[in-house]
């Protein structure tokens, strides 16, 4: 199961978000104990549909996806995703799950 946020970036922002998520981004969501794996990709060649930025959160199971409603009064989540909305725009969630 995953949690996938699709976003773009805010305009003259590409490397520092890319710098952010490397550094910032994929680190913190990965230490979220309900979180298996956080990578983020990239569109490539201008090749396809807006948006051009995608994240996805492997969770371990859709039960523990219970620990969003923590990140509401998180305050080292709040002040990280403060960071990440200042450098995106355009943001949606989605949850998507293996076909089997």
């Amino acid at each position: 199961m995953f949690l996938v946020f699709t976003y773009n970036l805010k305009e003259g922002k590409e490397k520092e978000l890319k710098e952010w998520l490397k550094k910032t981004g994929e680190r913190y969501w990965e230490s979220i104990p309900e979180i298996k794996s956080a990578k983020s990709y990239l569109r490539q060649f201008g090749i396809g549909q807006r948006p051009t930025f995608q994240t996805w959160l492997e969770i371990s199971n859709f039960a523990s996806l219970e620990f969003l409603d923590r990140w509401r009064t998180d305050l080292k989540r709040r002040k990280i995703m403060k960071e990440f909305f200042s450098l995106i725009t355009d943001f949606n969630t989605s949850i998507l799950g293996e076909v089997k």
